[in-house]
């Protein structure tokens, strides 16, 4: 039988060829500046991440695990030259320690490349993610695609949790942490699920027929965008995007979508909606950023109107300029200046925090490391904490970053905590544990797999092979995992971040996708049945 997936071998060795070309290209150009040493480490990397995770077999048998290990190459190792280049800079643009960054990058690639190896020819976790998927996830309908009136009714519960607590309570702030407000903010991630509907395939359903669907989708989008707009969160707004978007990407290389005609006019018509969007969606994260100074003095329904009205000014853009050129008086994270890729592939990050945990003196280190494990106890559920006697403060742990804490204890400036400035987990895994760190990362990264890949199983398709199918709420955090391990955006800046999942993460999402499914199931199946007696 004719095989109808894209030749991912061959796509890959041709991109990959293309991006040696791009870095050789650059360090050319800037080789006055460039460090060399840097620059071989980043091709080292990049090749080495490349030819070891983007297989369709592991895509396929580990999807998440590897779509991990693509988004940690992708952020230290791809995009950073695509990235400066682009933007007119070298690859070692504003760092203090280029090669230390990069020999730490390589490093932990290594550590977590030895990981998923012992992970992938383990029985043990292989066992362990077999029971989890099966009596855990798979109880709870995880494998089943809803209905899109389903998706619908689950998108408003969530978006319903976060509009109490978005534009009533003024949360995304972290002065609610009651059991009430930590289940509330549960759902959160239900908001995006109607949009799993773009998607279906990836999930085991068929793509909807009727166009009317998509006007639904457009209506709700519209609905959830004002909602979050309350929350100053440039990722909680476009987090999800890039979620659907990296998704079709990856059934695309996992065979979920088979190369056709109609693949190639709806990959075309997605890239061409990405470009038109791309203006107003960069305008839009700008105007978040100019009025981010308000959040704090304004209600969320006023943050909301000052947002609209910011976004209509056209002078927007000059004052996010200026604002971005003074951010480095306390905490310098300027590398490409450009907005989106600040977010995916900033180095700076990691040089900073470098820079930090080298200067640390050994009290300082001492009080990081209390930090930190109060930051992964903190995870547990407050009445376990109480009952078992741990002496952790929760709300303190909760409400500031591992850069904010890293930057407290080099420089002792207190104002700092509670900004949540993006640290990395090079800098704070080296105070923890100095050149030990990779080790402990690949041994929390070893338990992580297992878990991130029950959230998934595979069935044979009608074509005679084996795709994946994906958890509805795995799709909508797609863009979480595929950076889990970096600084970007919704990634982890500690090992204490990452440690989390193992703690709470794995169970809390299967207590709440649970909860929501079956409060929609019978609602949904009654509606569906109205509407086929309709027709």
């Amino acid at each position: 039988m004719h095989d109808e997936r894209i030749d991912l071998g061959k796509l890959t060795r041709m991109s990959l060829l293309a991006w040696c070309c791009v870095v050789l290209a650059q360090w050319i150009r800037w080789s006055y500046t460039q460090n060399a040493i840097s620059t071989l480490l980043t091709l080292l990397g990049g090749m080495i991440g490349v030819t070891a995770f983007a297989k369709r077999d592991y895509l396929v048998r580990y999807p998440i695990s590897t779509v991990v290990m693509i988004g940690y190459v992708g952020c230290y190792f791809l995009l950073p030259p695509v990235a400066t280049i682009v933007s007119g800079v070298p690859l070692t643009n504003n760092l203090d320690h280029p090669v230390l960054v990069m020999v730490n990058a390589v490093a932990c690639l290594l550590a977590l490349l030895a990981a998923h190896t012992i992970y992938r020819r383990s029985s043990l976790l292989s066992y362990l993610r077999l029971v989890i998927t099966k009596k855990l996830y798979k109880p709870l309908h995880f494998f089943e695609a809803p209905s899109n009136v389903q998706l619908l009714l689950m998108g408003l519960i969530g978006l319903a949790a976060t509009a109490y607590e978005i534009l009533a309570l003024g949360a995304f702030r972290q002065a609610h942490l009651g059991i009430k407000d930590r289940l509330i903010q549960g759902f959160y991630p239900a908001a995006y699920l109607p949009l799993v509907a773009v998607v279906r395939e990836t999930v085991g359903g068929k793509r909807e027929r009727d166009n009317k669907w998509y006007w639904i989708i457009l209506s709700y989008i519209v609905l959830m965008v004002y909602v979050l707009l309350g929350s100053n969160s440039r990722f909680a707004l476009l987090g999800i995007f890039a979620s659907i978007g990296l998704v079709y990407l990856y059934g695309i290389a996992a065979g979920i979508y088979k190369a056709d005609a109609a693949l190639l006019r709806r990959t075309g018509l997605a890239v061409a909606a990405a470009l038109i969007l791309s203006g107003p969606i960069t305008d839009l994260a700008m105007t978040m950023v100019v009025v981010r100074n308000e959040r704090g003095a304004e209600s969320p329904l006023a943050l909301v109107a000052s947002t609209l009205r910011a976004y209509e000014n056209k002078n927007t853009v000059s004052r996010y300029k200026s604002l971005a050129s003074g951010l480095g008086t306390v905490y310098d994270e300027y590398y490409t200046g450009n907005l989106f890729f600040d977010r995916l592939c900033n180095l700076k990050y990691a040089d900073n925090s470098i820079t930090l945990a080298k200067s640390l003196s050994k009290p300082a280190k001492t009080a990081f490391e209390t930090e930190q494990l109060d930051r992964v106890l903190s995870e547990l559920p407050a009445p376990f904490i109480h009952i078992i006697g741990i002496d952790v403060n929760k709300a303190s742990a909760i409400s500031k970053s591992a850069g904010d804490f890293l930057l407290y204890e080099a420089t002792g400036m207190h104002g700092v905590l509670g900004t949540f400035y993006t640290g990395s987990l090079f800098g704070s895994g080296y105070a923890l544990f100095g050149w030990w760190y990779p080790l402990f990362f690949a041994i929390i990264a070893f338990f992580v797999f297992a878990l991130s890949d029950a959230l998934t199983i595979s069935r044979l398709s009608k074509r005679g092979y084996r795709i994946p199918v994906l958890s509805p709420i795995v799709v909508v955090s797609f863009f979480t995992w595929c950076f889990l391990f970096t600084s970007a955006a919704s990634g982890n800046d500690s090992l204490a971040g990452v440690a989390g999942y193992l703690v709470r993460g794995w169970l809390q999402v299967a207590f709440v996708y649970g909860i929501i499914y079956w409060l929609t199931y019978w609602p949904s199946r009654w509606l569906h049945g109205r509407k086929t007696e309709a027709k």
